[in-house]
C-alpha cells in the first residue's frame, strides 16, 4: 500500500504542470462560454432551475455543467479560473482510472505510460482546459467502466453501486449521449454481468444517480410546464438529423487521428496486440467497446471534434501498448521506428531552428500562439526524438518518445496558449475607456435579429466580460439613461439620433457600446 501511494504521489506531481495553470484565462464562446455565462445567470438570478438565455428560459440541454461551474464559482469567488475547476477535476480522475485500467489490462511494467501519453494528446488536455460538459461525462463514463470491470469480491457492493450510480449523474451533465457509451457496454455485460441488475447495490447507485436529475425535471415541469422542458429532446432530434453541424460518416476517420497525433498510429498496433489477446475481458473493453462507441458517433449526424474526447483513454491505453510492442528489439518494426522517429526529430530541429531566426512577423495564424512558441514545441519534441537512434534498452526508447511531447505539453498548458484563447477581447475590457465606463453601470443588450455563429460568440464574450450585467431589452427607449446597452450596429431599423456611442472596437465589431441620449 505505502509503495502504491508513493507512485500515486509521483504521478500526481507529474500530472498537474499539464492540469494546473495560474495565469491570465479568458473565455472562447463556445461552448464553454456559454456554459459560463449560463452559470453566471444561476448565481445572479439564484434561479438553479432553468437554463437561461438572458429572461428566457432556454431548456436546449440539462444543467450540469452550469450548475458545477455555478458551485464551483460560489465557493471560489466569480473568477474564469474557478469556472475551470470542474473540468480540470474530472480530468484528473480520468487520469487516476486511465491509470488503473492501463494496469489491469496491460500489466505493472509500464501503467504510467498510458496516463502520460493522455497527458500528451492534444484532444484530452484541449478539453481538460474548456469549461463544457465534455471532461465531467468523460470521467463519469471512466468510473463506470471502473466499477462495472472491476473483479475485487471486497468491494464488489461498492462496484456495483457506482457502476449504476454515474448514469443518471452522466444524463444531468450530457442528456441522452449517455446512452451511447451504455450501449457500447452491452457486450462486456452480456459476457460478463448479465445479473448485474439483480444487485441491491446497483439498483440503489442507479436510483440515486438520478435523483438530481429526476427532482430538477419535476421542478422544472411545475414551474415551467412540459413543453419547455421537451426542449431538451428536441435538440437531439435536431442533433440527429442534417444540421449546420452534420459532417459525413468518415469525418471521425481522419478528426481522430489528426487530433490525436502521434499517438493514434502506435494505438493501431496497440489495438493489434490487444485484439490477438487471449482475454475476453480485455477485448471487450480496450477494443469492442471504443469501436462501438466511434461507430455511434459516426452514424449520429452531428459531429464535433469534441465528441470523441471519450475515446481518448483507450486510444492513449492502445497506444501505450503499441508502443510497448514497437520497442521490443524483437518486433519487425523495431528498426524502422528507431529510423523514422530520428529522423522526424531532426527535421522538427531543423524547422524549429529556422523559426527562431527568422526575421519574418512573429505571429502565425494559430490564435494565440507566436513563432517562437511553435519553435520550442518542435525544439522539445525533436531533441528526444532525434535521440532514439542511439537507445538500446527498452524503457530508454519508451522514455525518449514520450518525455518530448510531455515537456511541449507542459510548455504549452503553461504558457498560457490553451487557457487564455481570447486575449484580444479580454484585453479591451480591461481599457479604462471601457471599464471606467461599465464598472458602475448595467450593460443591457438589445438586437432583433437571428444571430450568426459570429455575432453570437462575440455576444457571449462581452456579456460574460461586462462586470455589471443588465437585460435584454426588447426596445431602446426601455434603457435608462445611465444605463448602457450593446447593440449590432449593422442591424436595422437603429435610430442613430436616439443613442451615443460610447465605445467601438473592431475586435467585437458589429457590437458597439451606447447610451440613449438624455435630451432626446
Amino acid at each position: 500500500m505505502k509503495k502504491y501511494i508513493k507512485q500515486i504521489h509521483f504521478l500526481i506531481f507529474s500530472w498537474l504542470p499539464v492540469l494546473l495553470y495560474f495565469g491570465e484565462r479568458s473565455y472562447i464562446a463556445q461552448d464553454e462560454g456559454y456554459y459560463a455565462l449560463q452559470a453566471r445567470w444561476i448565481i445572479e438570478k439564484n434561479n438553479w432551475l432553468a437554463p437561461m438565455w438572458w429572461e428566457q428560459i432556454s431548456f436546449d440541454r440539462t444543467i450540469g455543467t452550469q450548475w458545477l461551474i455555478a458551485i464551483s464559482q460560489r465557493i471560489f469567488g466569480p473568477t474564469i479560473f474557478s469556472a475551470h475547476i470542474p473540468s480540470l477535476l474530472c480530468a484528473f480522475i480520468t487520469l487516476l482510472i486511465t491509470y488503473e485500467l492501463s494496469k489491469r489490462y496491460l500489466g505493472e511494467d509500464y501503467k504510467w505510460l498510458s496516463p502520460t501519453i493522455l497527458c500528451c494528446t492534444y484532444l484530452w488536455v484541449n478539453n481538460a482546459h474548456l469549461a463544457s460538459q465534455d471532461m465531467p461525462l468523460l470521467s463519469l463514463e471512466m468510473i463506470g467502466i471502473y466499477s462495472l470491470t472491476s473483479n475485487n469480491k471486497k468491494y464488489l457492493n461498492i462496484c456495483n453501486f457506482f457502476s449504476g450510480f454515474w448514469i443518471g449523474l452522466a444524463f444531468l451533465i450530457k442528456g441522452v449521449m449517455v446512452f451511447l457509451p451504455l450501449l457500447a457496454l452491452i457486450p462486456y455485460i452480456i459476457f460478463y454481468k448479465r445479473n448485474i441488475y439483480k444487485s441491491k447495490a446497483f439498483i440503489s447507485g442507479l436510483l440515486l444517480g438520478f435523483l438530481p436529475c429526476t427532482i430538477w425535471i419535476i421542478f422544472s415541469i411545475r414551474e415551467y410546464g412540459v413543453e419547455s422542458v421537451l426542449g431538451i429532446i428536441n435538440k437531439v432530434h435536431y442533433l440527429s438529423i442534417s444540421n449546420d453541424f452534420a459532417a459525413p460518416f468518415y469525418y471521425y476517420f481522419w478528426n481522430i487521428p489528426v487530433n490525436t497525433l502521434p499517438w493514434s498510429i502506435f494505438s493501431l498496433v496497440g489495438l493489434l496486440g490487444i485484439v490477438n489477446s487471449h482475454k475476453l475481458d480485455k477485448r471487450l473493453i480496450l477494443f469492442i467497446y471504443p469501436t462501438l462507441l466511434f461507430l455511434m458517433l459516426s452514424i449520429f449526424k452531428t459531429k464535433t471534434p469534441y465528441y470523441p474526447l471519450q475515446l481518448s483513454p483507450f486510444l492513449a491505453i492502445a497506444a501505450s501498448k503499441g508502443i510497448q510492442i514497437i520497442s521490443d528489439r524483437k518486433h519487425q518494426l523495431y528498426s524502422s521506428f528507431k529510423i523514422i522517429s530520428s529522423i522526424i526529430g531532426v527535421i522538427l530541429i531543423v524547422i524549429s531552428t529556422y523559426l527562431l531566426k527568422s526575421k519574418a512577423s512573429n505571429t502565425i495564424n494559430l490564435g494565440n500562439i507566436d513563432k517562437t512558441d511553435v519553435a520550442l514545441i518542435f525544439l522539445f519534441i525533436g531533441l528526444f526524438w532525434s535521440l532514439i537512434i542511439i537507445a538500446k534498452k527498452q524503457k530508454t526508447l519508451i522514455l525518449l518518445t514520450i518525455i518530448g511531447p510531455y515537456l511541449a505539453f507542459i510548455f504549452t498548458v503553461q504558457n498560457g496558449i490553451l487557457s487564455n484563447r481570447d486575449i484580444h477581447t479580454l484585453s479591451i475590457f480591461k481599457q479604462e475607456a471601457l471599464h471606467s465606463n461599465l464598472k458602475d453601470s448595467r450593460a443591457n443588450i438589445y438586437y432583433k435579429d437571428k444571430l450568426n455563429n459570429d455575432l453570437y460568440s462575440k455576444l457571449v464574450k462581452i456579456s460574460l466580460y461586462s462586470p455589471n450585467l443588465g437585460s435584454r431589452i426588447k426596445d431602446l427607449s426601455e434603457a435608462d439613461s445611465q444605463d448602457f446597452i450593446w447593440i449590432n450596429h449593422k442591424e436595422s431599423k437603429i435610430n442613430a439620433s436616439q443613442i451615443e456611442i460610447i465605445y467601438r472596437n473592431k475586435i467585437i465589431d458589429p457590437w458597439i457600446l451606447v447610451r440613449n441620449k438624455k435630451d432626446k
